[in-house]
């Protein structure tokens, strides 16, 4: 077996003037959503256990759990998990 010298690959792009409407870049910065979830249990995590576990319509065995363990909880729980530390943020400022 022989090795060739390899040719340089690489990526081409046809630059396209301004003027013809379209860039490179965009326009705008991208903006991605940042998921707070995390940071929301942590917090709530910081007052008692079963008045939270009340305020989320769980059991403290559940309310726990999502703290020690994280898993992906329903969409209403993880709504709820959210309407609950923004209020406590609100009221604890």
């Amino acid at each position: 077996m022989r090795s060739k010298k390899l040719a340089r690959i690489g990526k081409e792009v046809d630059r396209l003037g301004e003027e013809e409407g379209a860039a490179l870049e965009p326009e705008q910065p991208i903006e991605y959503e940042r998921d707070d979830l995390a940071e929301d249990i942590e917090y709530l995590a910081t007052f008692p256990q079963g008045a939270t576990a009340r305020d989320l319509g769980l059991t403290e065995r559940g309310w726990r759990k999502i703290i020690k363990l994280r898993p992906n909880s329903k969409a209403a729980t993880v709504e709820r998990i959210r309407e609950v530390a923004a209020l406590h943020r609100f009221r604890f400022r």
